[in-house]
């Protein structure tokens, strides 16, 4: 698994490189549209992040008591998310 701040960073290089690009041509919607852009994304992704970090809390307590009934119902969920989070990457690309 990804840690928190690598996945953050790179959503942060994407739009930093796309901010550069239209701070170079001068074009200040741009630059207010991939700002807002990017407090929003940020924001969906620190939400997922953290879903993500409590399922994994939740998956490793069933497993420290032996309970496996909901596991696999974690690892659905898990990939909900996971499609969630690409949806949302690409979106990212979409504003670039």
């Amino acid at each position: 698994m990804r840690p928190r701040e690598r996945i953050l960073a790179n959503l942060e290089q994407v739009y930093r490189a796309a901010y550069d690009q239209a701070s170079a041509a001068e074009d200040k919607d741009r630059m207010h549209q991939l700002d807002a852009s990017f407090q929003r994304e940020q924001l969906i992704l620190e939400v997922l992040l953290d879903i993500r970090d409590t399922m994994v809390t939740i998956g490793e307590a069933d497993s420290s008591d032996g309970d496996h009934r909901g596991g696999g119902q974690l690892q659905f969920g898990a990939g909900e998310a996971r499609g969630v989070a690409q949806a949302d990457e690409a979106s990212v690309t979409g504003y670039l």
